[in-house]
């Protein structure tokens, strides 16, 4: 007879979660009419969200495989920056002609010398936004993982690093509050399983640690260009179009053309949404 193996309850529940994945996959495949490609590339990474749920799938490997890239990602980001300010030249990584005709738009971004006015690599990704969105990640597993040790600490040091060299204004800022949280609620010596202490808020040594924070951020922004062009870019631009307003200028579009009614219980309707 064949030994068939039942679902644990554990699987089961994580299938449920993943259901709304497979669904809005699903949903992106077809929305815009069919293509082949879209459903080949729904279709396997489904099948992957699948396999993890049910444990088919080693994360431990994936994460260190994931460390791996971006380690090597933030020594072509070091690399590249040798190359346009010591060696005077860009140094192009991605190979663009072998892109898809839906990232046409990513190729201008990933061959341009200057972004916003300002060099920013992005390594073999194609956009420095795209580097946070994977470093993210190991970054954090590194921080708050239970088994943490020095190592994992100047590993997610070095990563935080590759997304600073970045310049991703949203990644400087999700990376600075990792780093915050970590140091004030786990870095605390007496914290051997590394777990949040909320009582370290309300101590002396969290004063000085915003307050040494605060003196080095006002010195760098004064001093390294790299750092006052990217809080600029965050937060004050000439032009207008900050990183925060280049990512919630269409919702506010959106909110302004919307009614009370249509804010409080929602609506279907398609809204023409100006730039």
């Amino acid at each position: 007879m064949v030994e068939t193996k039942t679902l644990t309850n554990l699987q089961k529940d994580r299938l449920l979660t993943v259901i709304p994945i497979l669904l809005f996959l699903g949903y992106t495949a077809i929305n815009r009419g069919f293509s082949f490609t879209r459903i080949l590339y729904a279709g396997f990474f489904g099948l992957v969200y699948i396999a993890i749920a049910l444990d088919c799938v080693d994360l431990k490997r994936v994460l260190r495989y994931a460390f791996y890239i971006c380690l090597a990602a933030t020594v072509v980001l070091l690399i590249q920056y040798f190359c346009y300010y010591v060696i005077r030249f860009k140094l192009q990584v991605i190979p663009v002609k072998l892109l898809h005709a839906e990232s046409e738009r990513w190729v201008e971004r990933s061959t341009s010398t200057k972004i916003g006015g300002f060099y920013r690599p992005s390594g073999f990704f194609l956009e420095p936004s795209h580097v946070f969105l994977y470093f993210f990640p190991s970054i954090a597993f590194l921080l708050f993982t239970p088994k943490t040790n020095i190592r994992r600490i100047i590993s997610a040091a070095v990563l935080s690093l590759g997304v600073v060299l970045s310049t991703s204004g949203m990644g400087i800022a999700v990376v600075a509050g990792f780093w915050a949280i970590y140091i004030l609620l786990y870095s605390a010596k007496d914290n051997k399983k590394n777990e949040p202490q909320f009582s370290n808020l309300f101590t002396k040594r969290t004063l000085i640690i915003i307050a040494v924070f605060l003196c080095v951020l006002i010195v760098a922004y004064f001093t390294v260009d790299i750092v006052r062009n990217t809080v600029n870019r965050i937060f004050v631009n000439d032009s207008g179009s900050t990183a925060i307003a280049g990512r919630v200028r269409r919702t506010i579009n959106h909110l302004k053309k919307m009614s009370a009614r249509d804010i409080l219980i929602g609506y279907s309707k398609d809204v023409e949404v100006s730039e």
